[in-house]
């Protein structure tokens, strides 16, 4: 059972996120001698207002009120923003003492459909009647479009990351020392704007045992009966799935870019059924205590995540500001 989670634009991951910034990175060295078309840079992307950005607990639907106890040590989605904001900040004042500019996509614009990683809303399915019956299965607000990616040189890519890439197949190429006749830190600019936030931070644990507790609340006896008669609802309506995972894909629907007219019907009868299944409140009540235990078993890690990620929100939001 998959339940739609995403990772943070913090943390290891930012790595990512970054390589998709890399449209907004432009010279103003003549040793960098951009090309054509590292002149067209990326689009600034339309602002989401933050009060559209994903709620800390589900308002309304069938997980209305859910919280897991995994969730107080997972980073939320307004701190990864905080974040990435300083990183960025931080980038750009590093790669300008090399002469370069730097302009990466704005956090926090286009918002992800959970507010952390346990994603309460769709973790065990869509719950939402009211959503199901506007956007089926899709998202609320679509899925964000990727930044346009623009060649870098390999002074920028030198500063940046500490090493350029070979173009064609992405693998690191031999490092220079330094750019523009000034040293470069190990790992680049980006590296340095994570040691100012104090490095990354190792969130396994908590996203380890989130995944595992899932999987192991689905196998208890309740949730299989709750599965069963969901499962049983959906063929009184002619559609015929085992778990929650199979019904977004019927038909091909999410291949659409906004749902059609026999995915919103699916999925209006999906949320109607676990309704009548009380498979989403059955689940939850199991998965609860299946992470307390493994709070209990994991305090003391987890705890260290915890102190971890806010000490680093903390310098964030001194830096963003």
């Amino acid at each position: 059972m998959t339940h739609f989670s995403r990772k943070p634009i913090a943390g290891a991951l930012a790595v990512a996120a970054a390589l998709l910034s890399l449209a907004g990175c432009g010279s103003s060295s003549p040793a960098a001698s951009p090309g054509p078309a590292a002149q067209a840079r990326t689009a600034p992307p339309a602002v989401v207002d933050k009060a559209d950005w994903p709620a800390a607990v589900p308002q309304q639907g069938l997980a209305k009120g859910m919280v897991l106890p995994m969730e107080a040590y997972e980073e939320s989605y307004p701190d990864s923003v905080v974040i990435q904001k300083a990183l960025n900040k931080l980038t750009v004042a590093c790669l300008s003492g090399y002469g370069f500019t730097y302009a990466p996509p704005e956090p926090g614009t286009a918002p992800p459909p959970d507010y952390d990683p346990s994603n309460m809303e769709r973790r065990y399915g869509i719950s939402d009647p009211a959503k199901a019956a506007v956007y089926g299965y899709h998202l609320a607000h679509g899925t964000p479009a990727s930044p346009t990616m623009a060649p870098m040189s390999v002074d920028e890519q030198t500063a940046l990351y500490g090493q350029p890439f070979h173009s064609a197949t992405g693998t690191p190429a031999p490092a220079p020392t330094e750019v523009a006749g000034k040293a470069v830190p190990a790992g680049g600019c980006m590296q340095s704007a994570y040691d100012r936030l104090g490095g990354f931070v190792d969130t396994s644990v908590p996203d380890k045992l989130d995944a595992q507790s899932i999987e192991t609340s689905q196998a208890d006896p309740r949730v299989q009966a709750a599965l069963a008669r969901w499962s049983a609802c959906m063929a009184r309506s002619g559609y015929h799935f085992s778990v929650p995972d199979d019904a977004p894909n019927a038909g091909g629907t999410m291949a659409a870019p906004t749902a059609g007219a026999k995915e919103i019907k699916i999925a209006v009868a999906d949320v109607h059924c676990k309704a009548q299944s009380a498979l989403v409140s059955t689940w939850y009540q199991v998965e609860k205590a299946v992470q307390q235990h493994q709070v209990d078993q994991n305090l003391a890690a987890l705890d260290k995540v915890k102190r971890q990620l806010a000490d680093q929100v903390r310098v964030a939001t001194a830096i963003a500001q």
